[in-house]
């Protein structure tokens, strides 16, 4: 459950999801901004990730989690 903008109680995953979304989309804006490419040399300097890392980063995050976090 969240309270929505004009204080009414929201109940359910996808309802809740909307309000969180719709919040930090009127936060954040909608004006684009121009952002430098990344510098590839830089990034093979550091670590990266295992296969195994990288698929885990695909997996949907859970209800649970959200309310882990949360």
């Amino acid at each position: 459950m969240i309270k929505d903008d004009l204080g009414r109680e929201i109940e359910g995953f996808d309802k809740v999801a909307e309000v969180i979304t719709t919040y930090y989309q009127e936060l954040l804006g909608d004006q684009a901004i121009r952002r430098e490419p990344v510098d590839v040399s830089i990034m093979q300097k550091g670590p990266g990730l295992t296969v195994e890392q990288q698929f885990q980063l695909l997996e949907p995050i859970t209800e649970k989690e959200i309310r882990d976090v949360l």
